[in-house]
């Protein structure tokens, strides 16, 4: 569904201030674009942090990762500007996709690292 323009109207713009409050809280500075956790660091907005922070659970057999992808576009087309460290966070994701122990469920690793490296060349060239 395509982001409805903004409304002159209260309810309009509530329901913007909701979407960038829900989804992007900007931060004070350039280090909180990665969310550090113990030896892992973690980069991209919000949702690719998420995304990063549950890869363990995360199988890749059912192509479950591009519902991920198309997720953070839709999140990119509405707020660019909270992207901006995203390249370097679907990088991660691909690297560490690649370096994870095989299971049944992760047949498809090698599949999304590529997936995950396109989409990181996108965003950076898009900058």
């Amino acid at each position: 569904m395509p982001p409805t323009p903004h409304k002159e109207s209260d309810q309009g713009i509530e329901d913007a201030s909701m979407i960038d409050a829900h989804c992007y809280q900007p931060e004070p500075h350039a280090a909180s674009l990665s969310h550090s956790k113990g030896a892992e660091s973690f980069h991209g907005c919000a949702y690719l942090q998420a995304v990063q922070e549950q890869l363990g659970a995360y199988g890749t057999s059912t192509g479950d990762y591009l519902e991920a992808v198309f997720t953070h576009r839709e999140l990119f087309v509405v707020y660019p500007q909270g992207h901006r460290a995203c390249a370097i966070g679907y990088t991660n994701l691909a690297t560490m996709l690649e370096n994870r122990e095989w299971r049944p469920d992760r047949d498809g690793d090698m599949e999304a690292a590529g997936v995950f490296r396109h989409e990181a060349m996108m965003l950076a060239s898009s900058c």
